[in-house]
Parts: C-alpha cells; sequence; structure tokens
C-alpha cells in the first residue's frame, strides 16, 4: 500500500457500517405492511432472500471492477473502460438517478417518522398532490432537515463516517430489543395467511425489494477516502449484503408475529405499531423505535448523498458536466456546489410531500436494475476485452454471466403491464423526465465530439495515473 493511502481515513469497520446504513435506513419500517400485506410474511422472506442472493453476485462483479479501477464514480468507469464515452455517459446518469431522488424520499421518511409522534398532519393542510396532503408543519421540518442534511455533506468524509458508525451502532442494539422480544412474546398464529396471494403476490414486490437491498456500492464509491486493501473490498461488501438482509428478514418476521396480519395491512408504520403491541402500549417503545428509525434515515440519506455527490463529481471531473461543477472545498474535500446543488433538488422535492413514496421507491429501483446490469455486462466484456487487467479481487466469470441474465430478467419484469412493473402516468412520467434531461445534456453538451475526446482524455488520465488510486 502506497503512502497516501494509508493516511486515508476509511478502514474496514467504516466502509462496512457505510454500506449497512446505506441499506437499511427506513424501508423496514415504512414497507412492512406492504410487503407483508402483498406477499405475506413467507412471500417477503422468500423475496428478500432471492434480492439478496442476486445483490451478492451483482456486488462481486462490481468489486472485481472496482478493485481494479479503484475510484469514484464505478458505473461511470466501468462502462468507459469496456465500451467508450458514450456508454460511459448512459451508466453515469442512469446510476445517479436513485441515490438523488433517494434522499428525499428519506427526508420524507423522517416526517413519518416524526409525525408519529408529534402529530404533524393535524397542522393545516396547504395542498394536495397524487392524494397526499402536504401539511404546513411537515413541510417546515422537511426543510430543516433537509438543510441539516447539507451541512453533514459539506463537512466532509470523516465527520460522515463518524455520525454512520454512531447510527449503526445505535440501530443494532434496540433493534435486538424489538426482535428479541417479538421472538419471545409474538404468536405464531398471525404468520398466517404466509402467503395471501401466491406467487403474483410475491413478484409484486419485486422492484421495492430491489430498492431496499440496493446500496453496497457507497463502500465501493468510497474506495478513494479508504486505506482498505482493495482485494478486501469483496469480503466487506459480502457481509454488508449478509448483515442488510438478515435485518430486513428477521424484523419482517417480527412485525409479523407481532401483530395479526389484519392490523399489519392497516397500518402506516407496522413496525412501531409491532413495538407496542409486544409492550401493552407502554410509551416509551414509540421512542425507542423512533430512535431506531431516525438513526436508519440518517445512515441511509448520507450514502445515498455519497453515492450522488460522488457520482455527479466524477460527471464533472472527467467533462461530462462542466467543470464549475467540480470544484472542492479545500479543507474537507467536498464538491461544494454539488452538494449545495443536491441539496436544493432534495429541498425542492420537499414540496411534493408524501407523494415521494409512490413517485421514487418503485423509479429508483427500476433505475438500480438498469444499472447493475450494465455493470454486469461491462463485467463480462472486460473479462474477455482485457483478461490481463490487473484484479485484486477476482470472481468467476460465471457469476457475471447469471447476474447478467438475471438483471436483463428484472428489467422485463420492471416493465410497464407487469405485475410488478412501472405504472401508468406517475411512474413512466418521473422516468421519461430523467431520461429527457439526460438527453439533453448529451445532445447540447456531453455528446459533442470535441467533447467527447475531452471525456475520453480525461477518463484515462483518470483511470491509469501512476499511483493507481
Amino acid at each position: 500500500m502506497d503512502e497516501k493511502r494509508k493516511n486515508k481515513p476509511l478502514g474496514k469497520w467504516s466502509l462496512w457500517a457505510i454500506g449497512f446504513g446505506a441499506i437499511i435506513g427506513w424501508g423496514w419500517v415504512a414497507m412492512g405492511s406492504y410487503w407483508i400485506g402483498t406477499a405475506g410474511i413467507l412471500g417477503t422472506i422468500i423475496m428478500l432472500v432471492c434480492i439478496c442472493v442476486l445483490m451478492m453476485m451483482i456486488s462481486l462483479c462490481y468489486t472485481e471492477l472496482t478493485s481494479a479501477m479503484p475510484r469514484a464514480g464505478g458505473p461511470q468507469n466501468f462502462a468507459w473502460r469496456a465500451f467508450g464515452p458514450k456508454m460511459a455517459f448512459v451508466a453515469a446518469w442512469v446510476s445517479l438517478f436513485s441515490p438523488l431522488t433517494f434522499m428525499s424520499w428519506m427526508n420524507n421518511a423522517m416526517i413519518s417518522a416524526l409525525d408519529y409522534v408529534f402529530n404533524f398532519s393535524s397542522s393545516p393542510v396547504l395542498y394536495t398532490i397524487a392524494g397526499y396532503d402536504v401539511h404546513l408543519a411537515s413541510l417546515i421540518v422537511y426543510e430543516v432537515l433537509g438543510l441539516g442534511m447539507i451541512i453533514i455533506g459539506l463537512l466532509g468524509i470523516n465527520v460522515i463516517s463518524k455520525v454512520q458508525n454512531l447510527g449503526v451502532i445505535g440501530m443494532i442494539v434496540l433493534v435486538i430489543v424489538f426482535v428479541g422480544a417479538a421472538f419471545i412474546k409474538g404468536d405464531p398464529a398471525n404468520l398466517q395467511p404466509a402467503l395471501p396471494n401466491g406467487i403474483r403476490g410475491i413478484f409484486a414486490i419485486l422492484l421495492t425489494s430491489i430498492t431496499f437491498l440496493c446500496g453496497f456500492e457507497c463502500v465501493s464509491n468510497s474506495i478513494e477516502e479508504s486505506h482498505v486493501p482493495y482485494k478486501s473490498l469483496g469480503k466487506i461488501i459480502f457481509w454488508v449484503m449478509v448483515a442488510s438482509a438478515a435485518w430486513l428478514i428477521v424484523t419482517q418476521l417480527a412485525t409479523a408475529l407481532a401483530l395479526p396480519y389484519e392490523t399489519v395491512i392497516t397500518s402506516s408504520l407496522s413496525a412501531f405499531d409491532a413495538m407496542a403491541a409486544l409492550f401493552n402500549g407502554a410509551g416509551w417503545t414509540t421512542w425507542v423505535m423512533l430512535i431506531i428509525g431516525v438513526l436508519g434515515i440518517v445512515t441511509s440519506w448520507i450514502a445515498c448523498s455519497i453515492n450522488s455527490s460522488t457520482i455527479s463529481y466524477n460527471m464533472a471531473r472527467t467533462g461530462m458536466l462542466p467543470e464549475w461543477f467540480a470544484k472542492t472545498n479545500k479543507k474537507y474535500g467536498t464538491p461544494t456546489r454539488l452538494i449545495i446543488i443536491i441539496g436544493i433538488i432534495m429541498e425542492l422535492l420537499g414540496f411534493l410531500g408524501g407523494a415521494v413514496n409512490i413517485l421514487f421507491a418503485t423509479t429508483a429501483g427500476f433505475s438500480v436494475c438498469i444499472s447493475y446490469t450494465l455493470v454486469c455486462i461491462d463485467f463480462l466484456v472486460l473479462k474477455k476485452k482485457e483478461p490481463n487487467m490487473e484484479r485484486p479481487f477476482r470472481t468467476n466469470k460465471l457469476v457475471g454471466i447469471v447476474a447478467t441474465a438475471v438483471g436483463i430478467l428484472l428489467i422485463v419484469l420492471a416493465l410497464p403491464g407487469m405485475p410488478s412493473g412501472l405504472k401508468w402516468p406517475l411512474d413512466i412520467l418521473v422516468v421519461l423526465v430523467w431520461v429527457v434531461l439526460g438527453v439533453v445534456i448529451y445532445v447540447f453538451y456531453a455528446g459533442k465530439k470535441e467533447r467527447l475526446k475531452i471525456i475520453d482524455e480525461n477518463m484515462r488520465s483518470l483511470l491509469f495515473e501512476e499511483d493507481g488510486q
């Protein structure tokens, strides 16, 4: 390991905490009633296990490529080396959608958590979007929280990793109380019906399961700030996926044990209600679950911030976006302008209120399917194109073949008209807006002939520097 990397702040635990915190977040609280109500507890477990196995295969492909190209902004780097600058832009733009929009989803999730205690919904209704009322108190709190998150992002990876580490430790300690109580005091009869809607119910939760089991890539996107040997990335991401899947499964099982099926499907925050039921409605249970939920939201928001800022920064420093966006803070090394712009987008999305729950959870899963599948294709192409490329961490080619095939299948299942597919009009319109925006940037800036040459030169310089960072 070179001397520069020895001084980087992130070690194995910090990288694991970033990845684990990215995946866990709020989904296990917010999605319980939908997952269990739609697929039943057995269907939920089956889908989570299947998606976890798929994510492990994809992460192995991702890790091999990251170890060979240890720079932030992975999908863009991989696609450039496999196909060139045009496909690199496509890969970067697709991979940016999920973390960028999900930051707003996380902030809105924070409102849902706090509303459970402070009843923001009793404040005046300002307007209604897609059936969701936007309340004055909720909007004010959202904007204040968003500002706080922007400040955390600006303080750099040292501060971010410390917050992430503490948040993950706190979540683990407190959720042990919830799960332990459910397994001791819960009623197995509540697990019925285990498959209320059969196979169709399982596939109906496909995209949201992907959405809430993605995020491991923030480990790779943090590689420039880590002193961990590249060959160790695979083990870290493997245990991130195992721990995350186990967390989602046991928390959903705990919820199902604690509450009858009829109660779960009508609950807005089933995990909160489950904890209360286990301890006969004791007031302290709400605060315990609120703390766990808030910690999960913060850790996921941090990971989304890392991903969105590193992907967009990589686009800017290589010429896909104007160089103006690539300016970094001298003290903290953060891409200040990008973090502020991303924060402004997040703040503006706050005016959609609860509508972000239906606008982004499914569409983010769709973009993740495409992004991950492209990475697996890059993996296979580079296995053939550059068999002698230095790869500190290696994955069997068969893993990439299976992951690519399953990834393509998932994209097909996510298409409009499929049980788990994008719905008209909201899902499809959101995707179309993002596609059109990407086309405009490409046609009028990144895709120009001279600009593509600059991108190609910058990518070559970035990935083939002598220091290899």
